[in-house]
């Protein structure tokens, strides 16, 4: 709900245009127009391979591919154990994570495709919402896809998202992440403390 106020109340400043005389950086960050990002987006489109182009290959940039895609790796373990110790679940065996890191590398094939600059990983931050909520059922996951799928193949909504300033996703992501972080700290230490 805040981010909508707050997306508004920068939506009536760049109407009003006080962002007129304020330098290009400033224009950048904060005005939502953003040279017609919603108007010039379709309502429906759907991403299809190759669209970005096709692929390159960059020895330099397949080294930091390969770094990041380990980092990945490390993260995904750490959260595989963490989500199966929140659902109270039976610990992941070797063959459930490996299996769970395979398909990790599926996505990211996938994600490479379809021209995402960003792939895909285990969200940390998801597992502290599953311990802060002690929501860990399938249908949620599954449900929660469905509306991802769904809202992917409107080009305004993208678009509306997309025209949110810097400034406003970098608040949430302080508050949010503070939050998360915090829950997980105080649920390490009560851990640590019934363990020893």
């Amino acid at each position: 709900m805040s981010v909508a106020i707050v997306w508004l109340y920068a939506f009536f400043l760049t109407v009003g245009g006080a962002y007129k005389n304020a330098a290009p950086k400033t224009q950048f960050h904060c005005r939502t127009d953003r040279s017609g990002l919603v108007g010039g987006a379709p309502w429906i489109t759907v991403p299809y391979p190759f669209q970005w182009g096709a692929p390159t290959f960059d020895a330099g940039e397949c080294f930091a591919m390969m770094a990041a895609a380990f980092v990945a790796l490390v993260e995904s373990t750490g959260a595989f154990i963490a989500v199966s110790r929140y659902a109270s679940a039976t610990p992941c065996p070797p063959s459930v994570m490996s299996r769970g890191i395979g398909w990790q590398g599926v996505g990211i094939l996938l994600a490479g495709l379809f021209g995402t600059a960003n792939g895909c990983s285990v969200s940390v931050e998801n597992a502290g919402l599953l311990g802060l909520t002690r929501v860990g059922s399938r249908r949620v996951v599954q449900i929660s896809a469905g509306f991802m799928l769904f809202f992917s193949i409107l080009g305004k909504f993208g678009a509306v998202f997309a025209s949110i300033p810097g400034p406003i996703i970098a608040a949430i992501y302080c508050l949010l992440f503070a939050y998360v972080g915090m829950y997980s700290e105080a649920t390490s230490k009560e851990y640590i403390l019934l363990c020893s």
